[in-house]
């Protein structure tokens, strides 16, 4: 039986997964990437286990959008809720996300209070 138990943060900044990295690490397992090439090999890899990926849409590489289209090709959307942020400016951009699949949305930081 595979335990759903672990959290995927993605972000390009180091400081901002460092902060949610402490706001979760009490009641999750936490696997981190940097970019979107690294989001997607961990989610490969680790899928039966990931809870939810909480992702910025401005990383490295493979940007947010980039990645939801690749778990949408590899059928991993239905599987694991995506919490997209966005920044402060892009509000027109969450239904974008919905779109796409996206869970929910967190717009700039003034969302992140938990």
């Amino acid at each position: 039986m595979n335990i759903r138990d672990t959290l995927l943060l993605v972000n390009h900044n180091q400081e901002e997964r460092a902060a949610l990295r402490s706001l979760f690490e009490k009641k999750y397992n936490i696997l981190e990437a940097w970019n979107g090439e690294q989001a997607l090999m961990l989610l490969e890899q680790n899928h039966r286990f990931i809870v939810a990926l909480l992702m910025d849409v401005e990383i490295s590489g493979l940007d947010g959008w980039a990645v939801m289209q690749e778990l949408k090709k590899k059928e991993l959307l239905p599987n694991i809720p995506v919490v997209m942020m966005l920044p402060e400016a892009a509000e027109e951009q969450e239904g974008r996300a919905f779109e796409m699949g996206a869970s929910d949305v967190v717009i700039g930081s003034r969302d992140l209070h938990v």
